[in-house]
């Protein structure tokens, strides 16, 4: 779902923009296709413990090589890897920023993973994905997927779109068990999986200790179904003994159930708090205990063709929570600001349109 990159979007990125990036990186690498980014990770992936990469992604279509890109930390280097970069007067740099999923394309052309990262050991580096589409997976591996058993890395996957992917496995599979996670204002739409192998649309697994935190919030999870006939096991599976922070979200309209939270034999159960979430069915209770949780139709403009934005009267429209637990960030999928009023659930905040295009409704 390629959208034009709008005013706001364009003047967002302009005041944005600052001569390095959140994560400081010293070694910053500026990539303009598939190959530039392939040397890039690998550098990424040979770093030691005192590297901190920064990929800057220009604006573009990345088509993934045999295999997908692939990010192995063996050390405690960090890795900021960010789309939405373009030169300044046209030039071939990486100097402005537009903070939207839709300007940076990751296409695994149908066939094969997009991206996988694989964290080995002890490691505490963080690693951070932003502004980035994922579409277009297929075959028997996953659009993406993280592996990160023993560090205590802070992962975060934020403003990233995953959809028309076609999948034997889940089309994102994050596991995070002893480090903070951060899954913020992403959408995963319209994605198949081959659900009679037991495969969900999301997995994120944290834990076993309550101690350790995954944030997921204002993420939109809608419109995924199965390519068997046989129905999605669930649209989203929260997985292992982390308290799970889970608030703003939009998780909707799958073919079984939409939602699930259970741990591995001998594990304690997930602590999960709802705060403000849309959900429209789930495996153990309709809708789940939690704080303004909502059980109605988002009102999405037109999710039968790919849109998953919110329609102005849309009921969960200044729904969420301002400011839930884990929220760091100032714009919406889009590039938008995040809240007008009070922040609306799901990935896209309905713009305010006297500001937004100069003419009141």
């Amino acid at each position: 779902m390629s959208t034009p990159l709008t005013r706001q979007a364009l003047a967002l990125a302009l005041c944005a923009f600052s001569s390095g990036s959140a994560l400081a990186a010293t070694i910053t690498h500026c990539v303009h296709n598939a190959s530039e980014l392939q040397t890039a990770l690998a550098a990424a992936s040979a770093g030691t413990n005192t590297d901190e990469h920064a990929i800057h992604v220009r604006v573009g279509t990345y088509l993934a090589p045999s295999g997908g890109f692939e990010f192995v930390q063996n050390t405690n280097h960090r890795l900021d890897l960010e789309g939405g970069y373009f030169g300044l007067n046209g030039g071939s740099g990486c100097d402005l920023q537009i903070q939207s999923a839709a300007a940076t394309i990751l296409d695994g052309r149908g066939d094969q993973m997009i991206f996988i990262v694989i964290s080995n050991g002890a490691t505490s580096g963080n690693i951070t994905f932003r502004y980035l589409t994922f579409q277009n997976a297929g075959g028997d591996a996953e659009a993406f997927r993280v592996i990160m058993y023993s560090n205590t890395s802070t992962l975060r996957v934020e403003n990233s779109l995953f959809i028309h992917n076609a999948t034997t496995d889940s089309t994102l599979d994050i596991l995070n068990m002893h480090g903070l996670t951060y899954f913020l204002d992403n959408a995963i739409v319209a994605n198949t999986v081959q659900a009679n192998l037991g495969q969900n649309a999301v997995r994120i697994e944290s834990g076993p200790s309550p101690s350790v935190t995954a944030y997921i919030n204002n993420n939109t999870i809608a419109g995924n179904t199965d390519s068997d006939g046989v129905g999605l096991m669930w649209s989203l599976a929260i997985v292992g003994g982390a308290t799970f922070d889970f608030a703003n979200n939009i998780v909707w309209n799958s073919d079984y159930c939409d939602i699930n939270a259970w741990s591995e034999p001998g594990d304690p159960l997930p602590a999960v708090n709802y705060d403000d979430n849309d959900i429209d069915s789930a495996c153990v209770a309709v809708p789940p205990a939690g704080t303004g949780t909502l059980n109605v139709d988002p009102v999405f403009v037109d999710a039968a063709n790919g849109n998953f934005r919110l329609r102005p009267d849309s009921p969960v429209r200044d729904a969420g929570d301002n400011s839930p637990p884990g929220t760091t960030r100032n714009v919406d999928l889009d590039g938008l600001p995040r809240v007008v009023g009070r922040v609306d659930m799901g990935a896209y905040e309905v713009p305010d349109h006297i500001f937004g295009d100069g003419f009141e409704d």
